[in-house]
């Protein structure tokens, strides 16, 4: 047999090992083999959130936040509250809207949850507010100030508002 189809063969028996073995233990092998990460929203993961990180885009215009670009929430409660909050928001409404001016910037919110990998949340805090990757349709913030709030506080900003993750214009 050559080396290449040698390989194929014991990957095959082990990986027919493993399965039998998988399933004639108690709890499987789960505990012992890494198994491989399932992807998830947020939504259907949200009270097994462990920790968040917050990064923001880069903004068009030359705006000043009174917080750094990448910040890390390690504390579980507090990534599970705006897990919650996010999920909570209305869906985007359909039809034409006014919206204020957009700087051209969003949010990236990475949650992380043991056993899966979490759909990466995005928000525009300007222009109309929509929120993306919480599986389903686009969600909107504007009638939905406590998620500022609730997201502030997670990142142990004080009193946060929609300003506060818009920025303010530097002149």
């Amino acid at each position: 047999m050559r080396n290449g189809t040698r390989r194929a063969v014991t990957a095959s028996v082990v990986a027919a090992l493993l399965s039998v073995l998988g399933a004639a233990l108690p709890g499987g092998l789960a505990s012992s083999v890494a198994l491989p990460k399932s992807q998830v929203d947020l939504c259907s993961a949200m009270f097994e959130v462990t920790s968040l990180r917050v990064s923001r885009g880069i903004p068009m215009n030359r705006e000043k936040f009174s917080f750094p670009r990448l910040v890390f929430v390690r504390n579980a409660v507090s990534a599970q509250s705006v897990a919650t909050a996010l999920c909570a928001l209305p869906a985007m409404p359909s039809g034409p809207i006014a919206c204020p001016a957009d700087f051209g910037f969003n949010y990236s919110l990475l949650f992380a949850a043991p056993g899966a990998t979490v759909t990466d949340v995005r928000f525009d805090p300007t222009g109309c507010g929509q929120v993306y990757g919480l599986g389903g349709a686009v969600r909107w913030t504007v009638q939905s100030p406590s998620l500022y709030r609730t997201l502030g506080d997670a990142m142990k900003l004080k009193n946060a508002t929609e300003s506060t993750f818009g920025g303010a214009l530097v002149r």
